[in-house]
């Protein structure tokens, strides 16, 4: 858990043992990432919690995108199999989204399943936007993706279903 200010605060929990466990800053030193390993059945699966600066104005605009891509490069050098989740502030129709799938090599959990939009809880179905994302290395194998019920945020929670290699 990264306790932070102004709704930047990160956690993971898990019921399967966390290993290396490092707090990151992979652009701006107020907004921390999380990454670690997790140990499944005893092989590791490699991953990244993190949460960009939304694109409001200039600042938050080059902030998200220089995260982004620095965190890009750094899951491109962890060995597979491995996952980037978090509230990235952008959608896959995003110039930025693409250079990050490029970049760092993963694959969107959504493919086959629909876009699912997450954000805002508030607002019409039809407007909301797919600003969460679960990435993965084409090793990994989406069993399910799917909104999860509404459980306080402004966000949907995405529930995700994988079978590692």
């Amino acid at each position: 858990h990264v306790p932070g200010g102004a709704l930047r605060g990160l956690a993971i929990f898990s019921k399967h043992p966390l290993e290396q466990m490092e707090t990151q800053a992979f652009g701006d030193p107020n907004t921390i990432s999380i990454s670690g390993i997790m140990r499944i059945n005893g092989s590791p699966l490699h991953f990244v919690v993190t949460h960009p600066w939304p694109p409001a104005g200039a600042y938050g605009y080059n902030s998200r995108n220089t995260q982004l891509q620095n965190v890009a490069r750094f899951m491109a050098e962890l060995p597979e199999p491995k996952f980037l989740i978090g509230d990235l502030n952008l959608s896959m129709w995003s110039v930025h989204y693409e250079s990050l799938i490029q970049s760092s090599g993963l694959v969107n959990v959504r493919q086959g399943f629909g876009v699912l939009p997450s954000f805002p809880m508030d607002s019409y179905y039809v407007l909301r936007v797919p600003i969460d994302h679960c990435l993965v290395s084409p090793d990994v194998h989406v069993v399910d993706c799917r909104l999860g019920e509404p459980c306080g945020s402004d966000h949907a929670p995405l529930v995700v279903e994988i079978a590692l290699p």
